[in-house]
């Protein structure tokens, strides 16, 4: 039996059906893309269609072998009636036998098999602490389904193969997300800085980081031009309320909201990430942003290192921008 989650993590009591698509064991990078385009985007459109479930989101996830984490919001009894069963048909006939995986090692508690081996319903147990509370947290799951639209577009666009293309629509998304936050560029360029650090080997203690922070500089002297004039372009497209061009300007739309409702909670009182109070802004966003920040790379299909390199440029040109002008 699907169970969806036992606690509704949404004011009107609706639960999250999380479904885990497993890659085959010859699956390549872009093997998450075609299953995203192929599956699980055409499935989600026609949820929505239906009235099935209100928002989803997906993640790319390496634990217990490559896989989508895909989570379904909805009336529990729709998901287990209508949602659950449509998504083990879609996956049993859409997904081509080249990509389809298994998971490799035990599953987890309450994890169960689906028909379809590719497919295995697991829990999902939202990260309230890692998003300020449980108001934080489904603010930031509003702000992850709106991500997973604008990602779902993007990979529409991209021409397969092309690596270059992809981290450059990521790079804008990250200088608009930290645009959106604060119009400080030292601010942001400490965000960069922690978002670099956190989630790569960058801040390793046993040496590699160093060795890898000093190929990052050898690669922003590198680019510098091209890609910091492109850092700052969207920087100051975001400060003058310039359109962005789609699906860059749902993005932008997306964590302007988030942004409001997160000062909203402060204001209030009632953020507590990591289960403490926050005094200010600042230290909210320190909290907050980078996670926000890394979870749209990921759907983006961007390694980690990738992310750390398209941080350390955003961080660099920041603090030069910010040398210029003083």
């Amino acid at each position: 039996m699907r169970t969806p989650g036992s606690k509704p993590w949404s004011e009107t009591g609706e639960r999250w059906l999380s479904g885990h698509l497993f890659y085959g064991p010859h699956a390549h990078p872009e093997s998450g893309d075609r299953i995203l385009l192929d599956v699980v985007g055409p499935f989600v459109r026609r949820s929505l269609e239906r009235g099935w479930i209100s928002r989803y989101f997906f993640i790319r996830y390496g634990e217990l072998g490559p896989h989508l984490r895909l989570r379904l919001c909805g009336e529990a009894r729709v998901l287990e009636e209508e949602v659950g069963p449509a998504l083990e048909e879609q996956v049993g006939s859409v997904l081509s036998a080249e990509l389809r995986g298994s998971p490799r090692g035990e599953l987890p508690e309450g994890a169960v098999r689906s028909p379809v081996e590719a497919l295995v319903w697991i829990p999902y147990h939202p990260e309230v602490a890692r998003y300020g509370g449980p108001e934080g947290v489904r603010l930031a799951e509003e702000f992850f389904f709106r991500s997973s639209e604008a990602v779902l577009d993007c990979l529409r666009r991209l021409v397969p193969g092309d690596r270059a293309q992809r981290l450059g629509i990521t790079l804008m998304a990250q200088v608009a997300a930290l645009g959106a936050f604060t119009r400080d560029p030292a601010e942001a360029a400490l965000l960069a800085s922690r978002l670099r650090d956190e989630f790569s080997a960058v801040a390793r203690p046993d040496g590699g980081g160093a060795e890898l922070r000093r190929r990052f500089d050898e690669g922003y002297e590198r680019q510098a031009a091209a890609l910091g004039g492109r850092v700052e372009a969207v920087w100051e497209a975001v400060g003058e309320g310039a359109e962005l061009p789609a699906p860059m300007d749902g993005y932008l739309a997306a964590t302007t909201a988030l942004r409001d409702g997160i000062h909203a909670l402060l204001r209030e009182r009632r953020l507590r990430p990591g289960g403490a109070a926050v005094e200010g802004r600042e230290e909210a966003h320190r909290a907050l942003v980078p996670s926000y920040v890394h979870m749209n790379n990921n759907r983006m299909g961007v390694s980690n290192n990738e992310e750390s390199f398209l941080s350390h440029i955003v961080q660099r040109t920041l603090e030069r921008s910010t040398a210029a002008a003083s």
